[in-house]
């Protein structure tokens, strides 16, 4: 996956443990920013500012809420006509508004420039160009210009004199932590508020660039630009948000009947071609032959459930259930309507169904779920459902008392019953095909694709293939379920919620990614991150561990934190734990290259001083314990691929609060190995953690 780490840093670095109800979830703490003014409409001009301060003006204030450890903010310059100043520039790809309306602007040529049609500059002046010292317990006040540029370049051929446009503003800025013991001529300077000398901020960057920032902040704002640049420079700007302006109503409706956008077929034109790359050579993600198993190494633990799992059809027993009540559809018919069924004709209905991602291709649709619905003269009834393979295909087979092919829709969920992404408003993202009329018993239904890549679903390709292959992987190969009793909830994007309390504040704040900690399976992933397939996981990671921990949480597991920092063996544990798990599922066990959390997870790049107590050492421990690259010490590995999660979720604390780190571990791991290797695993801790 291109860029894998670009959006990671911020979240996997930054989480706090807040103190109660739904606010327990781990979410940023070192950093945390709100909108203090802002107007909400006003006039602008289409033509660009070369003075940088833009139409409209919007004044944050960041605070660094951390008692303990002072940062460094670097936003990029911002370049505008007669040199580059410290000011922050346009996100560095074509518009996001492009993006999420589903619009693209023309492709670039070679060496061809396309200035942005919006452009968000940092006009607070600073010591050092883009960089802002904030030290620990205060905050900042800065203050940034909002130029709207001409917005035509994203229409599309057949809107080419629209007068209203859907802007969305998404910029970063890095975050590096100062550490007492790691100052610095640039760090000793700004901490004594003297100047640095002339080439500090670039020597302080390039040497932080080998190890990658702290942490990386992002914020999103929501425009409709109103006029015809064509026409006249002067036009008007309306404050909005991303599900006023981008979510269709389609997706409010209920998920019965086979609701949801329409999708698009997939023809042979020659425009279309690159969408066939993909089934050249289908995507055999997780092996399907037998697993090893070595009894003197540890059980796998599974969770009882009521679910075949990702291979076999959802099933719900018990009718009070709530996820029963609240989508009846969810729940496979019963035994009389199965009764009924033998007495029909059979009609095998085929396909295949991709997923346009935000690379701009189509991919296999792998997970996703097939589902027919007969409107039999207004009374929706589901027909059969089925898992989209890996190649994309699916297959049903229905059977059902009276149907005789008279009608027939095909539905295609983004959600399942170990997770359901949804929006703000709780609307689950789902797909369906035009209605078919008088179907033979072999229908084929084409090729057909959701249109994941912009507007209201925009990233929703890559979240559920994340998603979906933790689950896959956990299953097949390391033998437990992650499955709740109810689906965990993944809301995206969210553009709302600041992952503090109280839950939907309404305002103030900056919406960021998080995972609850308090048993309600409930996860927020803004649009960016959900594009971070090492993101997802590890925020999956963090409710898998609350899972089969019962909640509960061992001793000092909050708080700010980075991914190198020194801070309690509570907190490493947790979130190297959450560290380890991309690394598991998307690395071969023999890969010495592997990287997880945008770092390879063989390398040793962060302080050796306390091992126990920073996050990425305890990664490392726990791929030494399952790799089978022979690094340093480390030349044993445990032969079942699940044993090292089997382990540790079945030692957990037994009440929360209490004390429980990786040390802790070292005897569990040593039990639990072949005769004579012992010391092997004794090897691998003193390696990483001791």
């Amino acid at each position: 996956m291109k860029n894998r780490g670009t959006f990671l840093n911020f979240l996997i670095v930054a989480f706090i443990l807040a103190s109660v109800g739904i606010g327990e979830a781990h979410q940023p703490g070192t950093i945390s920013m709100e909108i203090l003014k802002s107007s909400d409409s006003g006039s602008l001009s289409f033509l660009p500012d070369w003075k940088g301060k833009g139409d409209t003006k919007l004044q944050y204030i960041v605070r660094n809420e951390d008692p303990d450890v002072d940062v460094l903010l670097v936003f990029p310059a911002c370049s505008v006509e007669g040199g580059v100043q410290d000011r922050m520039p346009a996100f560095k790809i074509d518009d996001l508004g492009d993006v999420l309306s589903g619009r693209k602007a023309a492709p670039r040529g070679p060496g061809e420039q396309r200035d942005p049609i919006w452009q968000l500059c940092q006009l607070t002046k600073s010591a050092i160009s883009g960089a802002y010292l904030l030290k620990r317990g205060s905050y900042l006040k800065l203050q940034m210009g909002l130029d709207f540029r001409d917005p035509t370049a994203m229409l599309a051929p057949e809107d080419p004199d629209a007068d209203s446009f859907k802007i969305a503003v998404h910029s970063q800025f890095d975050i590096y932590a100062i550490h007492p013991n790691e100052a610095d001529s640039l760090t000793e300077a700004l901490l004594e508020g003297r100047k640095p000398k002339i080439g500090v901020l670039g020597s302080f960057l390039k040497r932080a660039k080998a190890r990658g920032s702290d942490a990386r902040q992002w914020f999103s704002l929501f425009y409709e630009v109103s006029g015809q640049p064509a026409v006249s420079p002067k036009g008007r700007f309306v404050r909005s948000t991303y599900a006023d302006l981008f979510l269709p109503s389609s997706l409010k409706e209920s998920p019965e009947k086979g609701s949801g956008p329409a999708m698009r077929e997939v023809r042979a034109a020659s425009d279309l071609l690159f969408a066939f790359e993909d089934y050249q050579t289908p995507k055999l993600v997780i092996p399907s032959n037998g697993l090893e198993y070595d009894s003197q190494h540890s059980d796998i633990y599974r969770i009882p459930v009521d679910s075949y799992g990702p291979e076999g059809d959802q099933f719900c027993y018990d009718p009070g259930r709530p996820d029963c009540v609240k989508y009846p559809s969810l729940c496979a018919l019963e035994v009389q309507g199965k009764a009924k069924a033998a007495r029909a004709a059979t009609y095998n209905v085929t396909g295949r169904f991709s997923v346009k991602r935000t690379d701009h291709a189509l991919h296999p649709g792998w997970g996703w779920r097939a589902v027919a619905w007969w409107n039999d003269d207004g009374d929706w009834k589901k027909l059969a459902s089925e898992w989209v393979l890996g190649d994309g295909s699916y297959n049903l087979s229905i059977n059902y008392s009276g149907y005789s092919g008279q009608h027939l829709r095909m539905q295609f969920r983004a959600y399942n019953r170990y997770y359901e992404p949804q929006d703000q408003g709780n609307n689950l993202y789902r797909w369906k095909n035009p209605d078919r009329y008088g179907i033979s018993t072999s229908h084929d239904e084409g090729h057909w694709y959701a249109d994941a890549d912009g507007g209201d679903a925009n990233g929703i390709g890559e979240m559920y293939y994340g998603a979906y292959r933790l689950w896959s992987k956990s299953y097949h190969t390391g033998g437990f379920n992650p499955i709740r009793p109810d689906p965990v909830t993944i809301y995206t994007p969210n553009t709302w919620y600041d992952c503090t309390l109280p839950l939907n504040v309404g305002s103030g704040g900056s919406p960021w990614s998080c995972a609850s900690n308090s048993g309600s399976g409930q996860i927020w992933l803004t649009s960016a991150h959900s594009l971070v397939e090492d993101v997802v996981q590890h925020e999956l990671a963090h409710n898998v561990n609350n899972e089969f921990w019962n909640n509960k949480n061992p001793a000092g597991s909050g708080g700010s934190h980075t991914i190198c920092g020194r801070f309690n063996e509570g907190l490493a544990l947790t979130e190297g734990y959450a560290n380890f798990m991309p690394a598991w599922i998307q690395c071969n066990r023999g890969d010495g290259s592997c990287n997880s959390s945008n770092r390879l997870i063989e390398s040793q790049g962060c302080s050796s001083t306390s091992r126990d107590e920073r996050e990425w050492w305890v990664s490392m421990a726990f791929w030494d314990l399952h790799d089978t690259n022979s690094d340093g010490a480390d030349i044993l590995w445990y032969n079942h691929p699940g044993a090292v999660h089997s382990l540790y979720f079945q030692n957990g604390p037994a009440n929360s609060g209490d004390a429980l780190g990786i040390t802790d571990f070292q005897s569990v791991y040593r039990n639990n190995c072949s005769a004579g290797h012992a010391g092997f695993i004794d090897d691998i801790f003193d390696q990483n953690v001791n």
